[in-house]
């Protein structure tokens, strides 16, 4: 979403239509201030997920890459 104050990106797997429309919230978000600076929100959530087996270790090493370039 993006406001004059900034963008707020949720981040989640891509959606799925068979069998049924699903997709899985990865619990983190990024938040993109006007001046460009930006930070991840709620990244002890996403290590839950890992913990729990909700997510795999390759897709929660691919996120946190993606955030990293994100915040460059």
């Amino acid at each position: 979403m993006r406001t004059q104050n900034g963008t707020y990106i949720n981040l989640n797997t891509p959606v799925e239509v068979y069998p049924a429309i699903r997709y899985v919230d990865l619990e983190v978000d990024v938040c993109i201030q006007s001046d460009g600076t930006s930070k991840t929100l709620d990244m002890e959530k996403l290590e839950k997920a890992l913990e729990k087996g909700i997510i795999s270790q390759k897709l929660f090493t691919k996120l946190k890459e993606t955030l990293q370039k994100m915040s460059e």
